[in-house]
């Protein structure tokens, strides 16, 4: 649209109506939003005292297109059409001019144009329609946020009576503390068993005789016979790091730290 009125006029500022006549044939309007404001300010009109605005070109066609050259006297500017176009004649030359015209009855078209004087971007029925749609995103959005509040606090009950129930920690610092302290004891007891698993693989393989095992610390000491000194430091060095061993008649203490 813009391109049928470049080569006439600047279009910065302009906006486009177009009104279909009969096929392959168009009305196209080019009109600028900010100098009808200016001339209704002038006028001491404010939008609010409007209701629509119309084409005089389109809506004034029934009323002064009648007769070759008549004219319709507006203040000091006659209107008439020429060629099918509305257009403004000088006072001062010889027209028929009609003043008995009555605009109280035209029955005016579709064809009419809204003037925001908030936007100069968009139009306002699209701007109640993005109204529309934040009003709604907004509902929405607290909504959503009222539903989470009442999660969060089901969650933040629920919670409590698990920990009055289980006897749980009031904090997450206590928490903590109390998951590191058996992450820890966790670890001790897997070394433990892997070292009794350990020990046992070589009583199986030599078939000896363990008398006694005890814990003590991070150590482990036992008693056994039925094999040699020499031979059972040998297995326990490939992998723990002896603290003790003697010989008592044919009994051996050793032990390992864990």
């Amino acid at each position: 649209m813009p391109s049928l009125f470049e080569d006439f006029v600047d279009i910065t500022n302009l906006k486009f109506y177009v009104k279909k006549l009969e096929d392959s044939k168009y009305l196209c309007f080019g009109y600028n939003e900010s100098k009808i404001l200016d001339i209704l300010k002038t006028v001491n009109i404010s939008l609010n005292q409007i209701k629509d605005i119309y084409f005089g070109q389109i809506e004034l066609d029934s009323l002064v297109k009648t007769t070759t050259q008549t004219c319709m006297k507006v203040d000091n500017i006659c209107l008439s059409y020429i060629d099918d176009i509305l257009v403004q004649i000088p006072i001062t030359l010889r027209v028929n001019i009609n003043n008995d015209l009555n605009i109280d009855n035209i029955k005016l078209s579709k064809d009419k144009i809204y003037i925001n004087s908030h936007s100069k971007y968009i139009e306002p029925k699209y701007s109640y329609i993005l109204s529309l749609f934040f009003v709604l995103f907004s509902f929405i959005i607290f909504s959503k946020t009222i539903v989470n509040n009442n999660l969060a606090v089901d969650i933040l009950e629920n919670t409590n009576k698990v920990k009055i129930k289980y006897n749980m920690p009031n904090t997450m610092i206590q928490t903590k503390s109390i998951i590191k302290k058996l992450e820890k004891t966790f670890v001790k007891q897997s070394n433990i068993r892997e070292a009794f698993y350990y020990l046992l693989s070589f009583k199986k393989q030599n078939n000896i005789q363990i008398l006694d095992m005890q814990i003590k610390n991070n150590s482990i000491e036992c008693k056994l016979t039925d094999t040699t000194m020499v031979k059972i430091k040998q297995f326990i060095e490939k992998k723990y790091k002896i603290s003790v061993s003697r010989k008592n008649d044919d009994i051996i203490t050793i032990g390992f730290k864990i």
